[in-house]
């Protein structure tokens, strides 16, 4: 979506139309629809805040059943919010020092890219998570 140089009251109700374009074509039970509608806004708006200089938001659904792609990666982005529902945790995460960038960088396996799994740790299921990605300012990583 693309996020104009507009009043954030504008940019919520543009938000909150693209958010009930996705949840129309989803077909979800209404209280879980609902839910999602509830927290994708408050999430687009908040990292909106957080990324005033970003160009554009791209609000996206995705529907996943036990067999995601669990490989560890750096987004491309400024930033990804994300919010899991289902699951025994949320979205796994891990600090910068714990990852061989190396390894990352060049397709390495798992194992090898992150240097000591108890250090990996996770957002309940339904917790928001914003994660700086390569594109952030002043060179996060």
């Amino acid at each position: 979506m693309e996020v104009p140089h507009e009043s954030l009251e504008d940019l919520s109700r543009t938000l909150a139309a693209r958010v009930d374009a996705l949840l129309v074509k989803a077909a979800l039970p209404t209280p879980l629809a609902e839910q999602i509608r509830s927290d994708a806004c408050s999430m687009g708006e908040t990292v909106v805040s957080l990324c005033p200089s970003a160009r554009e938001m791209i609000v996206k659904l995705e529907v996943f059943g036990e067999n995601t792609c669990a490989r560890w990666h750096q987004d491309h982005y400024v930033a990804r919010a994300i919010v899991s529902y289902t699951g025994a945790v949320g979205t796994e995460y891990t600090n910068d020092a714990n990852v061989n960038f190396q390894e990352l960088k060049n397709c390495g396996n798992n194992y090898c890219v992150i240097r000591d799994a108890r250090q990996i740790v996770a957002v309940d299921v339904g917790d928001f998570l914003c994660i700086k990605g390569t594109k952030y300012p002043n060179g996060a990583k």
